[in-house]
C-alpha cells in the first residue's frame, strides 16, 4: 500500500477499506476481510502519525467520519450476528450428535436380545 500524500487521501482510503471489509464480512470471504482489517490497521497508524485531526473538522472529514463510524456499526452487527449464528449452529450439532450416541445405544441394547 503507497503511503498517502495528505490526510485527506488517507481517510478516503480508510474509508473505502471500511467498505470493502464490508462487503467481504457479507459474503463471508473472511480471509479477505482479515487482510483488509490488516491494511486497514496500517493506514490508521500512518493517519495517526500525520496529526490529522484538522482534517476531521472540515465538512468532508465530518462526512468520512460518519460513514466510517456507521459501516464499523454495520460491521459489528454482522459479525454478532454471525457468532450468535454459529453458536446456534455448534449447540444444534451438539444436541443432534448427543441424540445419535442415545440411538445407537438403545440399538445395541435392542439387537443383543
Amino acid at each position: 500500500m503507497a503511503v498517502p500524500a495528505t490526510p485527506a487521501q488517507a481517510w478516503e482510503d480508510y474509508l473505502f477499506l471500511t467498505r470493502e471489509m464490508d462487503k467481504f464480512l457479507t459474503s463471508q470471504d473472511f480471509d479477505m476481510f482479515t487482510e483488509l482489517a490488516g491494511q486497514r490497521e496500517k493506514l490508521q497508524a500512518i493517519i495517526e502519525e500525520m496529526a490529522s485531526r484538522d482534517y476531521l473538522r472540515t465538512p468532508r472529514g465530518q462526512e468520512i467520519a460518519a460513514a466510517v463510524r456507521k459501516q464499523d456499526k454495520a460491521m459489528q452487527d454482522r459479525l454478532l450476528l454471525l457468532i450468535n449464528k454459529t453458536r446456534q449452529d455448534r449447540t444444534v450439532t451438539q444436541a443432534y450428535d448427543l441424540y445419535g450416541a442415545a440411538m445407537k445405544l438403545g440399538s445395541r441394547m435392542d439387537s443383543s436380545r
